[in-house]
Formats: C-alpha cells, sequence, structure tokens
C-alpha cells in the first residue's frame, strides 16, 4: 500500500479497503501505537522501514517486522539484475524469553527466507512479479555460538553458481557484536513457469 499520509492511511483504512502490508518510515511524525493497531485489525501487516531518521522503537508500536535504513522497496517491485549477494538484518519484534532450542529453532526457520532468492538477483526476476517455480533440494544450517532471535542478527548471502534451472547459495549469521552464530547452505530449483517477454 502507498500513501502520502497516516490521514490517508486512516481514510483508506476506515473505507475498508483491504491490503496485505503497510511498509511505513520510522520517522513519520504520526506513526504510534495506535495507527499500528487500526491497521493490524484490518488484516494488514505493518512493516517499519528505519530511514535512519526514526527514533521510535518498532517492538514498542507494535510493529510485525522492520528493515534497516539501506533497504530499497523498488527491488520489490521492479527488481533490476545486480550480483547475486545480499545482507539483511532481522530480528523477532518482541522478546520470547531464554529457551535456548526455541531461538534456534525460529533460527532454522528464518535461515530460509530470502536465501534461496540470492540465485535469482542477476536475472532481475523475484517472486512478487514472476511465475515462478521454486523449491528447496536441499538446506542445511550449522549452529557455532549461542544467540537471541529476539536481537538484531545480520544475515549475508551469496550465489556463487546457478544453471539448469538450480541455484546454490551460501549464507552467514552473525550476531550484532559480530560473532558468526550460524552457517547455511542451500540448493535450489527455480524456473520461470512462463518466459519473461
Amino acid at each position: 500500500m502507498k500513501c502520502l499520509s497516516a490521514e490517508e492511511l486512516r481514510a483508506r483504512l476506515a473505507g475498508g479497503r483491504a491490503f496485505s502490508a503497510l511498509l511505513i518510515d520510522a520517522a513519520v511524525a504520526a506513526l504510534d501505537r495506535d495507527l499500528v493497531d487500526a491497521t493490524q485489525r484490518c488484516g494488514c501487516a505493518v512493516v517499519v522501514v528505519d530511514s535512519g531518521r526514526g527514533v521510535r522503537d518498532s517492538r514498542a508500536l507494535g510493529a510485525d517486522a522492520d528493515l534497516p535504513p539501506d533497504f530499497d522497496p523498488r527491488q520489490l517491485l521492479a527488481p533490476e539484475p545486480r550480483d547475486p549477494a545480499q545482507a539483511i538484518w532481522f530480528r523477532l519484534v518482541a522478546p520470547i524469553g531464554d529457551d535456548p532450542a526455541l531461538h534456534r529453532a525460529i533460527l532454522a526457520y528464518a535461515s530460509d527466507f530470502a536465501l534461496l532468492g540470492t540465485s535469482t538477483l542477476p536475472h532481475g526476476i523475484n517472486w512478487l512479479i514472476h511465475d515462478m517455480q521454486t523449491a528447496s533440494l536441499d538446506h542445511a544450517l550449522w549452529l557455532h555460538e549461542p544467540f537471541r532471535a529476539d536481537e538484531w542478527l545480520l544475515y549475508t548471502t551469496d550465489s556463487p553458481w546457478a544453471g539448469h534451472a538450480r541455484g546454490f547459495n551460501r549464507g552467514r549469521i552473525f550476531s550484532a557484536d559480530g560473532r558468526l552464530v550460524a552457517s547455511v547452505t542451500q540448493e535450489g530449483l527455480i524456473r520461470l513457469r512462463t518466459p519473461i517477454a
């Protein structure tokens, strides 16, 4: 959803418009818990983009996720070919306690996000705008150091090879203090159902 102001967002929600997600800059003055709650009650996920100017804690606002300042939304809707490497900061938006097994399980789940897509980057395609068939052929995760899934983690991924409708991807997950906490590999099936015109 694209809105120019919080007032426009409130009007669209009041009008019964349905959206799947809202990207909002953390620096928007009218961004508050009431706006986030109203958006979520309509079934819309709230994703806060930290423009580097925001001072609010997205967790305190109740946002579903947050994105780093270098996030470029144009890559979602109009991707251009680029090097097969990316770095993504992530964390849970709410604390989950101290059970290390739960933190490991969540990291194992999250390690699948954005990994296979790394091998599509040189081709300027993604799942949002292309009819693609994908499947994980294998996925491995090695846990090296203790970590918390509700604290910032940096996920760096690269793809050294893609071909014959397959892509091979590698990932490294670092804690905010720079420790390598996990390593990941994945090979996946990636093919277009319909050719790009």
